[in-house]
């Protein structure tokens, strides 16, 4: 299965989660949730192996922890005089990697023919090509940015939540651009192999 039986098949269901999960009615249910992040995990494992599992899980537990220490303090703080921002957090904490690793699994089956016999015009197809290589790209710069955060010695000052949170206002500040400058540098090499094919068809 290939081309647009097969994009349907990956996106259908992530777009119901999302649908049903994240915006919709089942966002509160912890079942559904643990149910849908079991089998990412499942997914990611057969994707990547259990090395691969371990980086993704890696990769997301600043974000959880960061998520739940905020609602610590929400909640300390009774903020609009809620109680409820830990047990609040915890379900985002579900959600987070749930929305993640759905969309990162659907796209990592895609093949570029997959792409490119979709029905489609020209320039949504190139957008969605473009779009489908920064996604792989995007994930490597990420990492590489993290481990530049965390080798840093004036962002290991100070408590966990403290170097924590400077990291991530760190990667945040420069992965706009780097993502930038790298999706300019694909779409250069996109158009220049186009521009190729054509003047040579």
């Amino acid at each position: 299965m290939n081309g647009l039986p097969k994009v349907l098949c990956l996106f259908v269901p992530v777009a119901c989660y999302f649908a049903l999960g994240v915006f919709g009615p089942w966002y509160e249910w912890m079942v559904f949730q643990s149910l849908v992040l079991t089998l990412c995990l499942g997914v990611r494992y057969a994707q990547e192996g259990w090395q691969g599992l371990r980086k993704d899980i890696s990769f997301v537990l600043p974000f959880l922890f960061t998520l739940i220490i905020m609602g610590l303090i929400l909640d300390a703080a009774q903020v609009a005089g809620r109680t409820d921002w830990t047990m609040d957090a915890l379900r985002k904490a579900i959600i987070f990697p749930n929305s993640l690793w759905s969309v990162h699994g659907a796209v990592s089956a895609l093949s570029l023919a997959d792409l490119v016999q979709l029905p489609l015009p020209l320039p949504w197809r190139r957008s969605l090509i473009i779009a489908h290589a920064m996604f792989h790209r995007s994930r490597p710069i990420l990492e590489r940015l993290w481990w530049f955060t965390v080798h840093e010695p004036h962002l290991a000052e100070g408590n966990w939540l403290s170097r924590t949170s400077r990291r991530l206002a760190v990667l945040l500040v420069a992965t706009l651009p780097a993502i930038t400058a790298q999706t300019q540098s694909v779409l250069r090499l996109y158009d220049a192999r186009r521009a190729f094919m054509e003047e040579n068809s």
